[in-house]
């Protein structure tokens, strides 16, 4: 072996070495003085110990509760995007309307009208 070998065998495991104690560093001083140090995170941690959930177990997608935050979560994105398709129709309809009576004051009547009703149509889009 050459020189040149020893010194690159030597700096790949000092980084090996660097890697795995900022990991050990991370997991076993900085995240839990993080913990502490905040009164929402101890007590959501002190919520999770007492509660019994094994936090490891999220990694399985066939737990109850991970397919019931998957369901959540792609009902929310669904949510969202059929709102935004139905923004889009009333606000199609309102513009179309104005334009058939010939002048914008009905536009800005209709738009008000939802804006009260809770639908929030914006114009243009």
């Amino acid at each position: 072996m050459t020189s040149q070998t020893i010194l690159s065998k030597m700096t790949g495991v000092g980084q090996l070495i660097t890697a795995i104690s900022l990991i050990c560093l991370m997991t076993f001083v900085v995240l839990p003085a993080l913990t502490r140090s905040f009164t929402s995170f101890s007590t959501l941690a002190a919520f999770i110990d007492s509660s019994g959930i094994d936090t490891g177990q999220f990694y399985y997608t066939d737990v109850e509760i991970v397919t019931q935050a998957d369901i959540g979560a792609r009902s929310s994105i669904q949510f969202y995007q059929n709102r935004m398709k139905l923004e889009k129709m009333q606000t199609a309809q309102i513009i179309s309307e104005a334009g058939q009576q010939g002048d914008g004051s009905n536009l800005l009547n209709k738009y008000e009208q939802n804006s009260v009703l809770g639908i929030n149509t914006t114009i243009g889009q």
